[in-house]
């Protein structure tokens, strides 16, 4: 079994044991994923975040920085060109340098703050829509001419818990 089976075999397995969702269930296999992640491009911070059903706001469901990024945190949905790229057209998004994250996110501050300059954001899909994000942050300068097909790949192995916490979790 490849890596990437075995993560599916897991989160399949742990969904069809529950009648509900618990997303600390599947904290073990959005680690996985970040390491796989970290191994095709590296990153500082990663986070997942869910599209709510009423497309008003996503809920984050995983973060490597925990302390800085807590679970199940909610942020408002923006209709902007990110957006529209991104959710809209599923085309993943990327930019270099702290500065370009300025008029995309309110806390850029605190991102610079902490050393990331560089971020990308690669939808993750249902069926065609976009249905979340998976949102990684580097240094300045981390992320340049990047082939997202893999990363694509690799993010994708979260789909179906993102699809159960809309059913399970978003009322």
């Amino acid at each position: 079994m490849t890596e990437y089976n075995t993560i599916a075999a897991k989160i399949s397995s742990i969904l069809a044991a529950n009648t509900s969702l618990n997303i600390a269930d599947f904290q073990p296999a959005f680690t996985e994923i970040s390491q796989i992640l970290n191994q095709q491009i590296g990153h500082k911070l990663l986070t997942f975040t869910v599209i709510h059903p009423s497309e008003k706001h996503v809920i984050r469901l995983f973060s490597n920085l925990e302390g800085d990024y807590a679970l199940e945190d909610t942020k408002p949905m923006v209709k902007d060109e990110w957006s529209q790229q991104v959710i809209e057209n599923s085309i993943p998004f990327y930019i270099s340098t702290a500065k370009e994250m300025q008029p995309i996110l309110p806390d850029y501050q605190k991102l610079a703050d902490m050393g990331l300059g560089s971020m990308m954001n690669i939808p993750i899909t249902q069926n065609g829509k976009t249905i979340g994000t998976a949102n990684l942050l580097d240094a300045d300068g981390a992320y340049k001419n990047i082939d997202f097909t893999p990363l694509i790949k690799t993010c994708q192995l979260a789909a179906p818990i993102f699809t159960a916490y809309r059913k399970y979790n978003c009322t």
